[in-house]
C-alpha cells in the first residue's frame, strides 16, 4: 500500500494497466509449467556423457597417466609441470597451486591439443551436469515449473528461477 501511494498518476496508470494484469499472466505461466521432451533429455543426457568419457580418455592419453580432470591441483600439476605448457607459469601467491580457470587456459588453446580438449570438456561437462541432469528432478508430468518475476532486473525484462529456463543454451 505505501509503495502505490508514492506513485504519480503516470506510474499509477501504468501499474494498473500493464504491470497488474500481468501478475495474473505470470502466475497462469507458472502453473501451466514450461513442457519438456523427456526422450529427448534423456538421449542428451547420454549422448553428452559419451563425449565427456571420449574427452576424458582423450586427455588421458596426451597427459600420460590419468588423473581427475576436475581437480584444479592435478590440472595444474600436468598442464603446467609434466606438460611445461605455458613454460614459466607460476603458481598463484594464495593458494600455492596453478590458475586452470578457463580466461586462463584460453591463453593456451591455440597451442596445446589437450588444453582445447579441456576447455570442450568443461563446456559439455557444465551442460550435462547443469541443463540436462539439474532439470530432471524438476519435471513433473512432463513439464518444469519455473517462477517467474517481473520487477527483479534493472531492464525491465522478465527473468525466472527455480531454474532459470532463460539460461538454458539454444543449442
Amino acid at each position: 500500500a505505501y509503495y502505490i501511494n508514492t506513485l504519480n498518476s503516470e506510474e499509477y496508470a501504468l501499474y494498473q494497466s500493464v504491470e497488474l494484469p500481468l501478475v495474473k499472466v505470470l502466475f497462469d505461466m507458472e502453473v501451466q509449467g514450461v513442457c519438456v521432451n523427456e526422450d529427448m533429455l534423456y538421449l542428451l543426457s547420454k549422448r553428452y556423457q559419451e563425449e565427456k568419457n571420449n574427452l576424458q580418455e582423450k586427455i588421458y592419453e596426451l597427459a600420460g597417466e590419468k588423473f581427475n580432470v576436475n581437480s584444479t591441483q592435478q590440472l595444474g600439476r600436468i598442464l603446467f609441470e609434466k606438460l611445461q605448457i605455458g613454460k614459466g607459469t607460476k603458481k598463484t601467491k594464495e593458494h600455492k597451486s596453478y590458475k586452470t580457470t578457463a580466461e586462463e587456459l584460453e591463453k593456451y588453446a591455440d597451442e596445446s591439443e589437450i588444453v582445447r580438449l579441456l576447455l570442450r570438456y568443461r563446456r559439455v561437462q557444465k551442460i550435462h551436469s547443469t541443463y540436462i541432469e539439474g532439470i530432471k528432478p524438476l519435471i513433473v508430468r512432463g513439464k518444469v515449473h519455473t517462477t517467474y518475476h517481473q520487477n527483479l532486473t534493472s531492464t525491465g525484462r522478465l527473468s525466472s528461477s527455480n531454474p532459470n529456463i532463460q539460461n538454458i543454451p539454444i543449442r
